[in-house]
């Protein structure tokens, strides 16, 4: 009997409705009548979605991924026919942490699961996906008890996705386009979005990356080892891959080393494709094996097909040699065997064995384990074992996240940075094409049906335009006119519409999941004198600013203030327990000794997004002009020679952002009597990007969606830092870390650098290590490197690194203890620049991580207690946990940190953590207590919840507007079809 599993997240990324049923107005026809539907977006300036990720609203219908957005039940029964997107459920015992672990308890092979997620009628319709045609699953995924994904399986659907150069749509298109995005030389801003998604292996090979240009200055070029396009030498009218070309050599002398690391973990990431080798299908390779050239070549030379050799002689029969599609004349001119030079494929899925003798499998595959890739239109992720991937959130990604993209047309262009600048410098496999349009302010692009994508006569619209707007008044004028099919309403324009029986028929509350917040540069090297950098001021900021007017501001009047980090979206436990309920009736304490409930909203308040019209109170809890005061009046204390404080706020100059900046401008203005200025500067997109970052701001408005919808993402993310660092060739961040360079371990180490006697801890900590380092020879060796400025940065970490050991060894033989490598690195600085009060400071920071994890509960309890976080039996030993992540062991390096603190919060407990009786309630109850440091120390400044907002639609087909999925979508005043009705049912 098969198991249906229930569904507990279902809307992580999809804005939800709430209008039952909705019927076309009467509305005045207008020149737009060419078109059969009319949308509006930002301006788009490139369609390059690999670089870009201001574009991905409108490539949904340009570029298809594994997943489109399904249409809605009423559509779906008169379409009839559409294929299913089912993906079949194996799941972990909760005794195994890891994907091999798995495999070895139930072999390359497990039995069939009867367990199911049934896509199709959750959003889900099959894009390049192979529609279900007597098979059971299209999907496959191996998954842990919270429903994290260890491993998943796409079956595409064998070639009838084309590009429009008439190439199929292979797995190989997904793993170009995501090996574009991790490539240093393109410069793409998904870079960070793509590594947060935990691809195995995938931060090994950025780390490389980063090497290599610490070391040599420059990127390496080429990292994945591409290789040319050229002519075929048996048609001239075919390329292919050139199998002569050398690739991952050396490029600058001695990098051969880095060249070698580069090449192993870019071979070695979780994105893979069943095809064996360039150039040909296996099935091509499978067949040809009998060929007697290849029979009497192996015989003469003494040697057999070898399926793993990196390169080999072959004879293989000519893919373009067909009977059925060629005329008698052409195939004079085709050669029916071509002898080549068969080379590996080296992001072939590693995992899958193939079996050449065995007659019971596939003449044609001859693939052993259905969990693994076996031809060039199967494509496997795997994700770290200590951070595999939620499965929700990896579905939304193979639908609006993660493209494939022609590598063939895009090396034709000229590369990567030429693709999408203009338009016929795109290619697309959608049910769409371009048939005209501008890219820039007042653009548009005008959509035409494409008749030969596989599934046309299922496509409703034939022509549509998206025309490129900012200014909603405007959009809003255009809909009223009925020359746009939809918009979102301004704020003051919503109860008036509902009162409008022409209009509210047609109003749509779209729903979603996020955190805007005002983003604050910590960074200690661009902006390590900011007056930010006092946690007061801070507080000052957090407390003065009235997120319930920022609403209306922004025109977000709908959506609701939130005061904590964590965007809730739909993160719950595996007994279905929301992450909200671990926040509800908990409060902090800020220095005043006033209490703050931790959340503005419950979960049950929160539930009424979904409700058409409710009557919560948008009032800010934690606006409190007396707690603001208070704490600005302690900054001034610190600093009485300040008689004013100026802050940089940057905005997108979008709409949004420059009502969000004046507006919050004003509310600081105004509740600090001018003392803090804000100075506003508007930049183009693009540049506003570069400028965040590379740490050119003090205040920025934004959407922290990106962060995730794991019940930790946005709490976790100031565990390490994102900082710029000039010497290290860092020069940009905060997309890990939005605040830079403040963490949780600089939250407690603050504590304690206010508790200690300064000079006797010097004296104590770090004077006896430099008496005993100074008499050893490594260590004054090192001294001499630092001061030569002959050597970069990545040869002196060189020549550390060569000696650290040493080192290291003489301080635990005088019982000083372990350090690491910053350690060492500060005190060098230091004795080079004794009189750098800041270096000192750093170097206590630093001395720190030598106290034991109960020493520092014991100086920072205090804290806790005030914060009201437990730590006790009853309750959870929680403050100590805390801690305990927040410090990397010295003997610890960032790799072996990072996975102990992303496998805590995946529930991937160890031994000594299941004795001590650590569970998935406490993990939350931690994640509840690490909202309540964030709020205290503020390295940002939560403001509103996301996509909570209400638009006017006449747009049928879909179930939003979230991103133009526009296969089923049409206007409701004038269907494409007779057939299709002239309401909206939302239900």
């Amino acid at each position: 009997m098969k198991k249906r599993l229930k569904w507990l997240c279902v809307a992580i990324a999809f804005p939800l409705v709430c209008v039952p049923v909705i019927t076309a107005a009467s509305t005045k026809t207008t020149s737009t009548a060419l078109y059969d539907l009319v949308l509006s977006s930002n301006p788009l300036t490139s369609l390059n979605y690999i670089k870009y990720s201001d574009n991905k609203k409108v490539i949904s219908s340009l570029v298809e991924s594994v997943f489109k957005q399904a249409p809605p039940p009423d559509i779906k029964e008169i379409l009839q026919g559409l294929p299913i997107a089912r993906a079949g459920i194996y799941t972990v015992d909760p005794s195994i942490s890891s994907f091999n672990e798995y495999l070895d308890k139930n072999g390359s092979n497990p039995p069939e699961t009867s367990s199911y997620y049934e896509l199709s009628d959750i959003g889900f319709a099959p894009g390049v996906l192979d529609g279900l045609v007597g098979q059971q699953y299209n999907v496959r995924a191996v998954l842990n008890g919270s429903r994290r994904a260890y491993s998943a399986l796409f079956d595409l659907n064998k070639g009838k996705s084309v590009w429009e150069n008439k190439e199929p749509v292979t797995a190989m298109d997904f793993v170009d386009a995501l090996h574009y995005i991790l490539d240093f030389n393109t410069g793409s801003q998904k870079q960070i979005d793509i590594e947060r998604m935990n691809f195995k292996g995938a931060k090994a090979f950025i780390d490389a990356q980063t090497e290599y240009l610490s070391k040599f200055k420059k990127t390496y070029e080429n990292p994945f080892g591409k290789r040319r396009f050229i002519k075929a030498d048996w048609d001239s009218r075919i390329l292919i891959e050139d199998p002569n070309q050398k690739v991952w050599e050396s490029q600058v002398p001695g990098d051969e080393e880095y060249v070698k690391k580069i090449k192993q973990t870019a071979t070695s990431i979780g994105i893979y494709t069943g095809q064996l080798f360039l150039n040909f299908s296996n099935a091509n390779v499978f067949d040809s094996l009998s060929l007697p050239q290849n029979q009497l070549m192996w015989k003469r030379t003494n040697t057999d097909f070898d399926i793993d050799a990196e390169e080999q002689d072959f004879f293989i029969k000519n893919p373009e040699y067909d009977t059925l599609k060629k005329t008698a004349a052409e195939l004079k001119t085709i050669p029916k065997i071509i002898q080549t030079k068969l080379i590996k494929n080296p992001y072939r899925d590693p995992r899958q064995k193939f079996d050449l003798k065995d007659q019971n499998l596939d003449h044609n595959n001859r693939a052993q384990f259905r969990l693994f890739a076996s031809d060039k239109y199967k494509l496997r992720f795997e994700f770290e074992d200590h951070s595999p991937r939620a499965v929700f959130d990896l579905f939304r990604d193979m639908r609006e996240v993660i493209l494939p993209i022609n590598r063939k047309f895009v090396e034709s262009i000229g590369g990567i940075a030429n693709f999408g600048t203009s338009l016929n410098k795109f290619m697309k496999n959608g049910p769409f094409a371009i048939e005209s349009g501008i890219l820039g302010p007042q653009g548009y692009l005008v959509l035409k049906k494409d008749d030969t994508y596989y599934s046309s006569d299922k496509t409703i619209s034939n022509l549509i335009k998206i025309q490129f707007i900012t200014d909603l008044n405007i959009a809003f004028t255009l809909f009223e006119d009925n020359q746009l099919s939809a918009t979102d309403i301004p704020a003051i324009r919503q109860i008036d519409f509902w009162s409008n029986p022409n209009f509210k028929p047609l109003m749509n509350k779209g729903v979603g999941y996020g955190t805007i917040a005002l983003q604050l540069n910590l960074d200690k090297e661009t902006n390590g004198d900011s007056p930010l950098q006092d946690e007061d001021l801070r507080n000052a900021l957090y407390y003065g600013i009235n997120r319930s007017e920022v609403l209306k501001i922004v025109g977000w009047d709908a959506s609701f203030v939130v005061n904590t980090w964590s965007a809730f979206g739909q993160a719950r436990n595996s007994t279905g327990n929301p992450l909200e309920m671990f926040f509800e009736h908990e409060t902090t304490t800020a220095k005043n000794n006033k209490k703050y409930p931790l959340q503005n909203h419950k979960f049950i308040d929160h539930l009424a997004k979904s409700y058409t019209f409710e009557h919560v109170n948008r009032k800010d809890q934690v606006f409190d002009l007396e707690t603001a005061r208070f704490y600005l009046e302690r900054y001034k204390q610190k600093h009485p020679e300040q008689k004013q404080v100026t802050l940089r706020f940057l905005n997108n100059s979008t709409d949004e952002q420059i009502q969000a900046s004046i507006g919050i401008q004003n509310l600081i203005k105004n509740a600090f009597d001018n003392y803090i200025q804000i100075e506003i500067k508007g930049l183009p997109a693009n540049t506003f990007t570069d400028y965040i970052d590379t740490g050119k701001f003090d205040l920025a408005y934004g959407n922290f969606d990106r962060f995730g919808t794991n019940p930790e993402s946005y709490v976790a993310a100031f565990f390490q830092t994102d900082e710029i660092s000039k010497e290290s060739e860092k020069i940009s961040g905060f997309r890990l870390n939005p605040a830079g360079s403040w963490t949780y371990n600089r939250f407690f180490n603050d504590i304690i650098y206010q508790k200690i006697n300064h000079n006797q801890w010097f004296n104590e900590k770090i004077q006896t290590r430099i008496n005993l380092l100074n008499s050893i020879p490594a260590f004054n060796e090192l001294i001499n490197i630092a001061k030569d400025t002959n050597l970069s940065y990545s040869q002196k970490e060189e020549e550390l690194n060569k000696r650290f050991v040493a080192i290291n060894q003489q301080l635990t033989q005088n019982n000083l203890g372990l350090v690491n490598n910053t350690f060492i690195k500060l005190l060098i600085k230091y004795l080079n620049d004794p009189t750098n009060l800041n270096l000192q400071k750093e170097l206590m920071y630093q001395s720190f991580n030598q106290l034991s994890v109960d020493q520092i509960v014991e100086l920072t309890k205090e804290k806790g207690i005030r914060l009201q976080i437990p730590n006790n039996e009853q309750d959870g030993f929680i403050f100590r946990k805390i801690v305990e992540l927040s410090y990397q062991k010295p003997n610890e390096d960032l790799v072996a940190y990072n996975k102990r603190i992303t496998s805590y919060f995946a529930n991937i407990l160890t031994d000594q953590e299941i004795k001590d009786k650590w569970n998935e309630n406490l993990i939350f109850k931690t994640i509840a207590s690490l909202e309540k440091i964030v709020r205290d120390g503020v390295p940002i400044i939560p403001l509103i919840e996301v996509d909570t907002k209400w638009e006017i639609s006449r747009v049928a087909g879909v179930s939003s507007l979230h991103s133009f999925s526009l296969q089923y979508a049409y206007d409701i005043t004038k269907p494409p079809r007779a057939e299709l009705p002239r309401r909206i049912n939302r239900n």
